[in-house]
């Protein structure tokens, strides 16, 4: 029996960093320094343990299910569980997550150094970017070495690189009062800021795909799939924490002397005052390197996941399909993206984080099954009110309704109709579902 060594462990941490490490990454983090001031270490406490602390408990529900997370959704309906983690895939796939992905590479990485940015400027980069993502993904297997041992030591030596240079320069510098947003509850809203990172989402895809990488590498042993999958997300969780406390801290740095409109135009602002146009090109580099890996890693996550349950369609078929949506969908621009996937998360990650806490507490007790159905349905009903509104659909009436709820305003009023629906479900009843006879399994790792 072939067992994990550390190096195995290592090299997949630091690649489960290049893949949670994305377009967000380089976005949100200096945005909350900025807005949060000197309420930072609150503000950016909430958004690790949103993005950083819940996809780790992500990958560990997933290692402790087996690979077979989607087990926990059959407990409230097949039908569920099929449009729940096709849903997920898509949304951290080829509709969202990649293109945004694509276009803050374009955005970041290129349009500083063109006169004039335009439509075939866009369409030639995403060309370039999606063939470079293919020639990774086709051969899955070589992932952890190309990515892991190659990229992501460059990757983290850059980062480091442009913190310690700016932060360094500017030490001395005083926080300046939070802004509005962050002043009441900075801790609350960095967690709700860290909805857009989609990184929990991500999570389960991601571990999934570990799983997945050390079973092509001859382990079949449950406990070293669980122990490797473990110490790799924990390598990876390390890393991203730090690196989001650095990137935060450089917002913090500059809201006392110039405020930006978004995360990248802050950070271009602190590698051109740290190491002029050189610093412009390691923030390119950073960039274009951060968003290319972690395309590969969803690329090759949903060809994984949709040649499971489309058996006849081969992975690599499924590969060129998804970059071919992504491609499309690319092109129409980052603001559009963003605009568009904003309400979609907002009813998802909740519904996601229910997933991960429920794979956790049905290991140690009973749950009924109309739990489950009360407790899903009265969160979903309050995550797509929350979605109408980030939309901007204004109706008068449904606001009214829902106005009574507490947390309202942080976009957690989710939280207290999932309890009571979970109350209620308890005591309906429900027929539980036998999951080895009743539950046809909808696999989600390709064995």
């Amino acid at each position: 029996m072939k067992t994990l060594n550390k190096k195995d462990i290592v090299y997949s941490g630091l690649m489960l960093f290049a893949l949670f490490f994305g377009a967000g990454s380089l976005i949100f983090p200096p945005m909350i320094g900025q807005g949060a001031g000197a309420s930072f270490l609150p503000a950016i406490i909430g958004f690790v343990l949103t993005c950083v602390g819940l996809p780790l408990l992500g990958i560990i529900s997933v290692a402790l299910n087996k690979g077979k997370i989607a087990e926990v959704t059959s407990r409230i309906h097949p039908m569920f569980t099929l449009g729940f983690m096709i849903t997920l895939y898509l949304a951290i796939g080829p509709f969202f997550a990649i293109p945004r992905a694509m276009n803050v590479s374009y955005e970041m990485g290129l349009v500083p150094f063109l006169e004039k940015p335009s439509s075939l400027s866009l369409l030639l980069y995403s060309v370039v970017f999606f063939v470079l993502c293919y020639l990774f993904v086709i051969v899955p297997s070589k992932l952890v070495e190309s990515v892991g041992q190659w990229i992501t030591p460059f990757l983290i030596l850059a980062i480091i690189m442009l913190i310690v240079g700016f932060v360094g320069m500017n030490f001395s510098s005083e926080p300046s009062i939070a802004s509005k947003s962050y002043s009441t509850f900075p801790f609350f809203q960095g967690f709700v800021d860290g909805y857009l990172m989609m990184d929990a989402i991500a999570s389960i895809a991601f571990g999934t795909f570990v799983i997945a990488m050390f079973k092509e590498r001859g382990i079949t042993d449950q406990k070293q799939l669980f122990k490797g999958t473990v110490y790799s997300a924990s390598i990876a969780a390390i890393f991203l924490a730090l690196v989001y406390f650095g990137i935060g801290y450089i917002g913090v740095i500059t809201r006392s002397t110039l405020i930006f409109e978004n995360g990248g135009e802050l950070l271009t602002y602190a590698a051109d005052v740290t190491y002029g146009t050189m610093g412009v090109a390691l923030l390119g580099c950073i960039v274009t390197l951060a968003c290319l890996t972690t395309c590969i890693g969803l690329i090759s996550a949903c060809g994984q996941y949709f040649n499971s349950i489309f058996p006849k369609h081969s992975y690599q078929t499924i590969v060129i399909l998804t970059i071919i949506v992504s491609f499309a969908i690319s092109n129409f621009g980052l603001t559009t993206i963003i605009n568009i996937s904003l309400p979609v998360l907002y009813v998802i990650y909740p519904i996601t984080f229910l997933v991960i806490t429920f794979s956790y507490l049905h290991k140690v007790v009973r749950i009924r099954r109309g739990t489950y159905i009360g407790t899903f349905i009265g969160a979903f009903i309050v995550c797509v009110y929350d979605g109408l509104v980030v939309a901007g659909v204004d109706w008068v009436w449904l606001t009214r309704l829902f106005s009574y709820l507490p947390l309202l305003d942080i976009q957690m009023a989710w939280i207290l109709p999932a309890l009571i629906g979970g109350i209620i479900g308890y005591f309906i009843p429900v027929k539980d579902l036998q999951l080895d006879e009743d539950v046809p399994r909808i696999p989600s790792v390709k064995s």
